[in-house]
């Protein structure tokens, strides 16, 4: 009893401490991608000061986000990139929104890595492609047309700096080998604990108290390790 007592006690701190890092690796993550929208809200407001007409704004701004969906895309089905499920979700998601035309998608699907790097480079390409048929943006001095291109490279490398963090965060937020040892601790604890409570007492009414008990430690142990999981 006294061993199950002590191993308890670190099971509840270990949970605890799991716990608080899922949680804190979950708000980093919450926060890049609050980051990586804010860098797009300011590329795209970065092009609209520049060009009047809203569809040369979205011919350059429109891979940008094509490249966050894809990332996420990616960062979810890492462990499942089938090309039949590929095809589903990027006809809804990119071809429906006129975010890449379906030559663009056929391009993209055969890059295995890079996507985002791909796409930035359209981007940038086409912000070019525009700018050079643009009159407002050609009666600019050319010290200012560079500081435009300046700023927008600038802005779409903070971008992909943000969407790689956010890869980093996700695969080394929390240690694998601690979510297995994790894990390991709390059945191990909860299998000794039920069998200790066999041999606590022959008291009827404690044994009842244990059928009590036993079932709602469970239940929040359980509850609390499967919620840092899904963190």
């Amino acid at each position: 009893s006294g061993y199950v007592s002590s191993l308890g006690s670190l099971v509840v701190f270990t949970i605890v401490f799991y716990a608080g890092n899922c949680y804190t690796a979950y708000k980093e993550l919450f926060r890049l991608c609050v980051d990586a929208r804010k860098e797009l809200v300011f590329i795209a407001g970065h092009f609209k000061a520049i060009f009047a007409n809203s569809n040369e704004v979205w011919g350059c701004v429109r891979h940008l986000l094509a490249a966050q969906r894809v990332f996420y895309y990616d960062l979810q089905n890492q462990d499942n990139l089938s090309p039949s499920k590929w095809q589903e979700w990027a006809t809804a998601s990119l071809i429906k929104p006129d975010l890449l035309s379906m030559a663009e998608v056929d391009m993209i699907a055969r890059v295995s890595t890079n996507r985002v790097s791909l796409l930035t480079s359209w981007s940038e390409a086409a912000f070019l492609a525009i700018s050079k048929q643009n009159p407002n943006f050609k009666a600019l001095p050319p010290p200012c047309q560079s500081q435009y291109l300046g700023r927008f490279v600038s802005a779409s490398a903070k971008l992909q700096q943000l969407l790689m963090t956010t890869v980093d965060v996700k695969e080394f937020g929390v240690p694998f080998i601690y979510h297995h040892i994790v894990h390991l601790l709390v059945n191990l604890y909860l299998v000794l604990l039920s069998i200790s409570s066999i041999f606590i007492d022959t008291d009827v009414e404690l044994n009842y108290w244990t059928m009590i008990t036993y079932p709602i430690v469970c239940f929040v142990m359980l509850g609390i390790l499967s919620s840092a999981d899904a963190m």
